[in-house]
Parts: C-alpha cells; sequence; structure tokens
C-alpha cells in the first residue's frame, strides 16, 4: 500500500502518539466543570448516542465543545479511556500539520451514564460536509464537481500520507469552515477518537472508508459521480478496481445509502 505513506511514515506517528499518551495527564477540575454542565438544563446538546454525547459550552466567553464518552471497564483493563485517546490523537494529528480542533483537557467523570470527557475548541462558521453539500452542490456546475471531489479525495489521502488512519471518514465527521471574507471553505476533521496515529490500514480498513465516504452523502450527488470518485481513488488505490471489489463496494454504497435514509446518520 505505498501511496499510504512509507512504513517510517507510520512509525513516526506511532511514536508521536506514545509520546503524547505518556504525557496525558486528568485535570481534575474540568470532571466538576463537565457534570455541572450535564446536568444544567439549559445546556446545548449537538448529539446523544449510547457511547458518546457533545455538549457545547462557554467557557470564559469561549464556544467549547465538551465530549463524553462511555468507557466499559472491560475496555478500561486493555486499554486508555477514549478521552485520553482521542486527546493524544489530536495533539499528534495538530503537531503533524493536520486540521483537527485544538483538544484542551480531558478528565475522568461520572454523569448521565459517560464516564470521561474531552474539552475541545468549537471551530466557528462550520457546517458538516454533508450538510454542505447538500446546500451548495445544487448551484455547482461540472468543473466545481470535479474540483470538489479532488479536494476530499485529497483531505482523506492526507490523513494518510501522514500514518494516520481514521475509522469513522463519513461526511458527518468531516467539517466545511468558510469565514466571512475567507476566499476558500477549509476542511476539518473531528472525531479525534476515531483516529489512529500510526496504523497502516489493511485492505478492508480502506474499502470500509470508502463506503463510509462515498455512502454518507444522499443529496447533492449523482450515483454516476459516486462511480466516478471511486474510480478516481484507483490511482491511489489500483486493485479497488479489481471488477469483484468494485462490485462490492458499489453493493455495500448502496446498502449504506439505504441505511443513512432510514436513520438519518448511517454507522
Amino acid at each position: 500500500m505505498k501511496s499510504t505513506g512509507n512504513s517510517a511514515v507510520f512509525r513516526e506517528s506511532h511514536r508521536r502518539y506514545r509520546a503524547h499518551l505518556r504525557a496525558a495527564r486528568p485535570d481534575p477540575a474540568l470532571a466538576a466543570l463537565a457534570i455541572a454542565a450535564w446536568r444544567n438544563p439549559d445546556r446545548v446538546v449537538l448529539k446523544r448516542v449510547t457511547r458518546r454525547a457533545v455538549l457545547l459550552v462557554h467557557l470564559d466567553g469561549t464556544p467549547t465543545i465538551l465530549k463524553f464518552f462511555k468507557d466499559p471497564p472491560w475496555y478500561l483493563a486493555w486499554r486508555p479511556g477514549w478521552a485520553r485517546h482521542a486527546w493524544a490523537a489530536a495533539r499528534t494529528m495538530r503537531e503533524m500539520g493536520l486540521p483537527m480542533p485544538a483538544v484542551h483537557q480531558f478528565a475522568t467523570c461520572n454523569v448521565g451514564g459517560y464516564t470521561s470527557v474531552l474539552t475541545m475548541e468549537a471551530i466557528p462558521h462550520a457546517v458538516t460536509l454533508r450538510e454542505w453539500i447538500k446546500k451548495q452542490a445544487p448551484r455547482w456546475d461540472a468543473e466545481t464537481r470535479v474540483r470538489w471531489r479532488m479536494t476530499i479525495r485529497a483531505h482523506w489521502m492526507n490523513l494518510l500520507h501522514n500514518g494516520v488512519y481514521h475509522d469513522d471518514i463519513k461526511a458527518l465527521n468531516v467539517l466545511v469552515q468558510l469565514p466571512p471574507g475567507a476566499a476558500a471553505p477549509t476542511l476539518w476533521w473531528i472525531d479525534p477518537e476515531s483516529a489512529h496515529p500510526g496504523h497502516c490500514p489493511t485492505r478492508f480498513q480502506i474499502i470500509r472508508n470508502l463506503v463510509q465516504l462515498n455512502g454518507s452523502i444522499r443529496k447533492g450527488v449523482t450515483d454516476g459521480e459516486r462511480l466516478q470518485f471511486l474510480r478516481e481513488m484507483g490511482e491511489d488505490f489500483p486493485w479497488v478496481l479489481h471488477p469483484s471489489i468494485e462490485q462490492r463496494l458499489r453493493t455495500w454504497t448502496h446498502e449504506r445509502l439505504l441505511k443513512e435514509k432510514r436513520t438519518r446518520c448511517g454507522p
């Protein structure tokens, strides 16, 4: 898998991640703040699922993301908690120049069924990639559509070229930021708990990423454009163009789109 970066790149990424993981220290003060924020009846909940919840709060007047995680006891026996891992992964990515919001502190806590929490920078003037394409794509000409396919492809490949695998690259986990007066939008990764610095993805994981990305944008993209994106990715991963793999990708992408339609999110 030469196109994803050589082994030295992944080793360096893993080395940096392990260094941040060793340096990670929970902030006891954050735990009390997070519990108070959770119990605030006026809290702004951006997302809440079984294992994670996301709140938008203002700390010293600055919009900040509070991300809560549920760490099963068996998981903690083998790995660092989700908040600690996310903190170290995000620090690693930013150190390598990758577009990930800044993380501040993490802590253990016990509120709402969640066991740890992370504070992150809130990106202003941003929407998810799915929302961006849904709103903007109807006005795009053919050249703009090609340019956006290239932009999304480069955004993903930049991760791999820097030795980072992200296991959930659906369009909801990419932010598009366009501040007033900016000449062009900026793409950001979110969900640092899904990032794995130093992990060289297997072919199955690459296929999974392709399905996540290509199958998580229901509106604004035609089936022909999805197929074209898949074939363009063949320049980076020639093996995806094998007839049996291409057919499998098309089938799984279709199934993913159906699940998106039912759940409005997908896995």
